[in-house]
């Protein structure tokens, strides 16, 4: 006979989250979690097991440290927000959880439906009138897998176990679970069944078939010059090794195109850097695989005779709604499993004048590779006025392989990837998204699953303000996660600038230098923005302070405390 026990629907959800393997719950509270809280509470003083609450000031940081330890780990979290307002706060992070298939779960209150005091919970706050809109999911639809609006306590662990198994389904996403306040209160006096990862867990992709394997892998043995195309294949950690094999067998160059992930190790001889332009143009074979934009149509072209592969989770791009990229073989498949079947078939069939050939190019890349890494040595001291590039390989000489790196200094993201390269799995994120202010929160998230290792984040000034600072300091004070960071400060926006010039060159904006774009940033003084919430705040305005300002910088880290650099760039003009 089935055990029935009594607690209310917010105590039933606190235990199904937990269940299912959620630990945090990265929150942004409102009148309406006054059930989850106490529940919350309840659940404590009697010692049962649920997910930890990080309380977040905003709801940007929310979503976004959700998706860094999400991306660290491979498993999503929860996010706790209010009503419409707090749901419209996190639809830009949730975006970014979109376009970077990362699995988080939104949980959103609801204004009370019960007007006149009917049922516990009922409205009793002006705010229940004015944040109650006809369609609050439509806020995030375009960018959710799921959404469900929890009805009744007595399906809330199945609900939850169908929340957590469709954001973990490639491709990963955002699912969303609206919770009006009524139902959180009421009893929940119904079983609870186990719905166990084993029976009701999330799907996976499979491999390659044995004919798609000889298939592919003959066309890349009759192959001159194969390029393949990524930008987050490397979100397995055990991608980078993999597919370093498979380039020693098929002699394949490796293009990250806006790369989320490190995909491959910036040392290895067939890396090929972060543009496509010139590789599609020359290569006679090009695989795609974990990539959503490879290259952009309106500047580049494969070749007209080259032979397209695509081996996806995603190969339709279902969630694009125009997606132009062809290819005679389109396979959908997990990409780690196709690379390893690859291999095997190349171990079992490669000839010998094949393994020459891969030899005989790698030998070539290496000695393309080394002369264009020759510098001339150099003891005299860097003076003037500051560039990203020798600032971030002074920083790239004092971090250790296993430091993290989150990228968001979008017109300078390129700079990074070069001057900061990284070799380990897992010690490079970006946003495949739009929505700027990322990398704050991602940064905390990374730093929550990685205590022990060092977390940079470099941000543009522009970007910067997006991250809402003072909840970014606020959350790594409360829970002591130590971040660096970089604000490349040339005073606003050049991407803004730069994008005028490509539609309109000779245009008015051109000829009045007038391109909306000026923050005057640089007469702003970041450091104080960290040094009020208690972190260390520093300023670089000449090279001649690199050195020094970068090791303090880092002691200061090392020591348990977060760190700003103002790094002061020409301004735009």
């Amino acid at each position: 006979m089935t055990q029935i026990s009594t607690v209310t629907t917010a105590e039933s959800l606190l235990e199904s989250l937990d269940s299912v393997g959620i630990k945090y719950v990265f929150a942004n509270l409102g009148t309406d979690h006054v059930p989850i809280i106490e529940a919350l509470a309840k659940r404590r003083r009697e010692g049962k097991a649920c997910p930890e609450f990080v309380l977040c000031p905003h709801e940007n940081i929310a979503v976004h440290m959700a998706l860094g330890y999400a991306s660290a780990t491979g498993e999503g979290q929860a996010v706790m927000v209010h009503v419409d307002a707090g749901t419209a706060n996190a639809a830009m992070a949730i975006h970014n959880a979109a376009r970077t298939r990362v699995p988080v779960l939104l949980l959103a209150g609801k204004s009370p439906f019960a007007v006149q005091g009917e049922l516990l919970g009922g409205r009793d706050n002006y705010v229940h009138f004015m944040q109650d809109p006809f369609d609050i999911g439509s806020l995030v639809r375009p960018y959710v897998k799921w959404e469900y609006v929890l009805m009744s306590g007595c399906n809330v662990a199945e609900v939850t176990r169908r929340a957590h198994t469709v954001m973990h389904t490639e491709p990963c996403g955002p699912a969303y679970l609206v919770m009006p306040r009524e139902v959180l209160s009421a009893p929940c006096e119904a079983p609870s069944p186990r719905f166990t990862q084993a029976r009701f867990g999330a799907t996976r992709p499979t491999a390659l078939s044995a004919g798609a394997t000889a298939e592919i892998a003959q066309r890349l043995f009759d192959s001159l010059s194969p390029v393949l195309v990524t930008s987050y294949l490397g979100r397995n950690p055990k991608a980078l090794a993999v597919l370093g094999d498979f380039c020693e067998h098929y002699g394949v160059r490796v293009v990250e195109a806006n790369p989320t992930h490190l995909n491959i190790s910036r040392t290895s001889a067939w890396a090929a850097g972060f543009d496509a332009s010139q590789l599609i143009a020359q290569a006679d074979t090009i695989l795609l695989m974990d990539t959503d934009v490879p290259w952009l149509p309106k500047f580049a072209q494969p070749h007209p005779d080259a032979y397209c592969i695509q081996i996806d989770v995603d190969p339709s791009k279902s969630s694009f709604p125009m997606w132009g990229f062809g290819a005679e073989i389109r396979v959908q498949a997990d990409t780690l499993q196709a690379l390893q079947s690859l291999n095997a078939y190349a171990a079992a069939h490669a000839t010998e004048d094949f393994r020459g050939h891969v030899a005989v190019r790698r030998a070539h890349l290496l000695g393309e590779k080394a002369a264009g890494q020759a510098e001339p040595t150099s003891t005299s001291k860097p003076v003037g006025p500051v560039a990203v590039a020798p600032v971030l390989q002074a920083l790239a000489r004092l971090l250790s392989p296993q430091d993290i790196v989150v990228n968001e200094a979008i017109r300078n993201a390129p700079v990074v990837l070069k001057a900061l390269p990284r070799s380990e799995p897992g010690t490079y994120f970006s946003n495949a998204g739009g929505g700027l202010g990322a990398s704050g929160g991602w940064a905390l998230g990374l730093k929550l699953a990685h205590p022990d290792r060092r977390v940079v984040q470099i941000v543009g000034d522009g970007s910067f303000h997006f991250c809402t600072p003072t909840s970014f300091y606020v959350v790594a004070r409360n829970m002591k996660l130590p971040v660096l960071t970089i604000v490349l400060n040339n005073g606003g926006w050049q991407a803004v600038k730069e994008a005028v010039l490509r539609m309109y060159p000779d245009g008015e904006a051109f000829e009045a230098n007038k391109f909306q774009a000026n923050l005057q940033s640089n007469d702003t003084r970041f450091a104080l923005v960290a040094e009020a919430f208690g972190a260390r705040g520093l300023e670089i305005a000449a090279m001649d302070e690199v050195e020094s300002v970068l090791a303090e910088a880092l002691a200061t880290l090392d020591d348990g405390n977060s760190v700003l650099i103002d790094l002061k760039l020409p301004p735009i003009e």
